[in-house]
């Protein structure tokens, strides 16, 4: 079996981390759209946060019913506000 030869160039490999899901693309998004019109968000970090605004605001509060709108941290609506769940760390990196 013959030895490669170490001038020629070896091959490059593409190795992809794991994918990035469309919830955690539009979570990053919804950090960037509060960032820049904060006054258009009413933010929460934990849903039960946002859960417990809800109970005490049942008169002035919309429940979002999409579970995809949900499921990418908005929750309702109160006020002209979007009521936005907002993790500060969303993944763990060691």
């Amino acid at each position: 079996m013959p030895l490669a030869n170490p001038l020629a160039p070896t091959p490059r490999r593409v190795i992809e981390s794991s994918p990035i899901s469309d919830t955690q693309l539009m979570r990053a998004s919804l950090r960037r759209d509060v960032a820049r019109h904060p006054n258009d968000f009413i933010v929460f970090a934990t849903e039960a946060g946002a859960l417990e605004f809800f109970a005490q605001h049942r008169a002035s509060v919309e429940v979002e019913t999409d579970p995809r709108m949900i499921e990418r941290g908005v929750l309702g609506y109160s006020q002209g506000k979007t009521v936005v769940v907002v993790p500060w760390l969303t993944t763990a990196r060691f």
